[in-house]
């Protein structure tokens, strides 16, 4: 692993931290460095370790996006949570002719 590389037990800690006061119990909370890519596209591999998602699954509610990030100094930012619709995403990028 390389210095400033974010891992998934600080990203997920780091998005659950972020969820606001009285949100939904969670059942899941997932980490990975690059979102699905629809089926057919040409995405790009992550260029840099030191981002990710979590996606998160509420009890109540659909699934969640929080966006995490490390700097070079290991403080850790987040952004969200936010609606994650991958299906919604799928049927934008099929109707684009670039790369997201």
């Amino acid at each position: 692993m390389f210095t400033g590389t974010l891992v998934c037990d600080e990203a997920i800690r780091a998005a659950l931290a972020a969820l606001p006061v009285g949100h939904s119990p969670v059942l899941e909370a997932a980490f990975t460095y690059q979102l699905p890519c629809p089926r057919n596209a040409r995405c790009a591999l992550p260029a840099r370790l030191n981002t990710g998602f979590v996606i998160v699954t509420p009890m109540v509610g659909g699934l969640e996006l929080v966006r995490v990030g490390k700097a070079a100094n290991g403080a850790i930012s987040t952004t969200g949570p936010e609606a994650y619709l991958p299906a919604l995403l799928t049927r934008l990028h099929a109707n684009t002719t670039g790369r997201w």
